[in-house]
C-alpha cells in the first residue's frame, strides 16, 4: 500500500520516534516530488534544459492531418 501523509512541524519527533518502533522493512520513505520540481524549476532557469517553442513542429502534424481528410 503506498499512503502519502503530511505531519506538522510540531509533531514530527513523535512521529520519527514512531517510525523507528517499526521493523526496517515495514516502510520506504521517499523524498518528496518538492525536490525534484525545485531542481527542473532550476535547470529551466539556468538555461540548461534543452527546449522547445510550443509552435514548432505544429505545421508538420497540421499538414499530416489535413492530408488524412
Amino acid at each position: 500500500m503506498t499512503m502519502r501523509i503530511s505531519i506538522k512541524d510540531q509533531y514530527m519527533p513523535e512521529f520519527e520516534k514512531f517510525l523507528k518502533t517499526l521493523p526496517d522493512d515495514a516502510i520506504e520513505i521517499k523524498n518528496s516530488l518538492d525536490d525534484e520540481i525545485n531542481k527542473r524549476v532550476e535547470e529551466y532557469r539556468s538555461g540548461k534544459m534543452k527546449t522547445t517553442p510550443f509552435m514548432d513542429g505544429l505545421d508538420e502534424i497540421r499538414a499530416s492531418l489535413v492530408s488524412r481528410l
